[in-house]
């Protein structure tokens, strides 16, 4: 059996451990909030920023999709029109490499090879391109020159 010694220790023991998790919330709670408010806040906007890009890249993606169709249609003024916009939104991006090199398909086979060497060019000279794109343009490149350029080139 416990004494009544032993029983009023055991609440002195208890209201001091109590006392001194209130005084460290007091001390150290804000911080805590703080902390908790500052992660839930970078979650949010990391969740909301995804879904940004998700959005434009969605966008860029029908944009692209319509510009095939409308080549596979044979309407290359509305092609080149839906390719440079998935250009403008993004020319650095995967479907504004690959838009890029389309329009530079284009104007390939409307017999504007000086045009198609310099989009192709263009692609092949920019760093933020995935580096596959940038070789296929550059050899993209040559093709389209090769009976025109000049032979030291």
């Amino acid at each position: 059996m416990s004494s009544p010694l032993d029983s009023l220790i055991e609440e002195v023991d208890e209201d001091l451990r109590r006392d001194k998790a209130v005084a460290l919330f007091r001390r150290f709670g804000p911080y805590l909030i703080a902390l908790a408010l500052g992660v839930i806040i970078a979650v949010a906007g990391v969740m909301a920023w995804r879904q940004y890009k998700t959005e434009r890249d969605m966008e860029r993606a029908t944009t692209y999709a319509a510009a095939i169709d409308a080549i596979n249609r044979g309407d290359t003024e509305q092609a080149s029109s839906l390719l440079g916009q998935v250009t403008g939104k993004g020319a650095a991006s995967g479907y504004g490499a690959l838009a890029r090199l389309q329009d530079a398909a284009l104007k390939a086979r409307a017999g504007d090879s000086a045009g198609a060497a310099t989009v192709y060019d263009g692609i092949a000279a920019d760093t933020g391109v995935d580096p596959l794109f940038r070789d296929l343009a550059q050899v993209l490149s040559a093709l389209t020159v090769f009976d025109t350029a000049d032979p030291a080139q």
